[in-house]
């Protein structure tokens, strides 16, 4: 019976080897299934790592990204300020700028006025500083003529005065009624028709005094008749009514 009692016992190893191969197999089984478990649960705790890392990645450059945003508005808000100021910095100024042009253009013009109105009334002035001059010297002529004249009517007393008296009082009327013609006529164009009423006034003393040179006919000068006509001719020119054209002028406004 030995010859069984080996066989079962080498059975029995082979089983129990076979038993240990099994176990040996289930433990490294059990060892492969730990070890991918643990690999398992490490690759998961990389992704996690990874996906945690991915997400604060992605919020520090979304939070860059914003602060880049808040920068570049801040920055475009700083342009758009200081462009905003600078165009009505150039407002400001060109308004000035204009407003001074404008006040240098108005002084200039009030300037040229001021010289042109002095430049005018200097040539007024002289104008009439001539015009006055003229008269002058024009009053005196006549004054002269006036004095030369009674000179001769005095020595003169005789019908001829008459004949000479009768072309003074056509001149006259010729005058007055020139004068009375342009009593409308405006101030620039007066001073000729001032002209002829010193022209007119002047006839009217001449008439006078010759008129007043017929005193009587003693030493038979007149005819008659010549005499006698004579005497109306000097109480109607010697009567009141006669008009003095100076200081009192026919002007009648428009």
């Amino acid at each position: 019976m030995p010859s069984l009692n080996l066989f079962t016992r080498g059975n029995k190893i082979r089983a129990q080897m076979a038993e240990m191969a099994l176990r040996q197999e289930e433990a490294a089984a059990q060892h492969q299934w730990a070890l991918e478990q643990e690999r398992m649960r490490h690759q998961e705790e990389i992704d996690r790592q990874n996906e945690r890392m991915r997400r604060e990645y992605n919020q520090r450059m979304a939070e860059q990204a914003r602060a880049e945003e808040r920068f570049r508005r801040r920055e475009d808000e700083h342009r758009r300020r200081a462009q905003a100021e600078q165009a009505a910095y150039e407002r400001r100024w060109n308004a000035e700028q204009a407003a001074r042009e404008e006040q240098e253009r108005r002084m200039m013009i009030e300037h040229e006025r001021k010289l042109a109105a002095e430049k005018e009334r200097a040539a007024r002035l002289e104008q009439d500083r001539r015009e006055q001059e003229r008269r002058e010297q024009l009053a005196r002529e006549r004054e002269a003529q006036r004095r030369e004249n009674k000179l001769k009517l005095l020595r003169m007393t005789s019908p001829e005065s008459l004949r000479s008296l009768l072309k003074l009082i056509r001149r006259k009327y010729e005058l007055d009624m020139a004068i009375w013609a342009d009593r409308k006529v405006r101030g620039p164009l007066r001073p000729d028709v001032e002209v002829r009423m010193e022209q007119s006034d002047a006839a009217l003393f001449e008439i006078l005094t010759i008129v007043g040179t017929w005193e009587n006919n003693s030493h038979g000068t007149w005819k008659e008749h010549e005499w006698k006509l004579a005497n109306e001719v000097k109480e109607r020119l010697e009567a009141d009514g006669k008009r003095i054209w100076a200081g009192n002028p026919p002007w009648e406004e428009n």
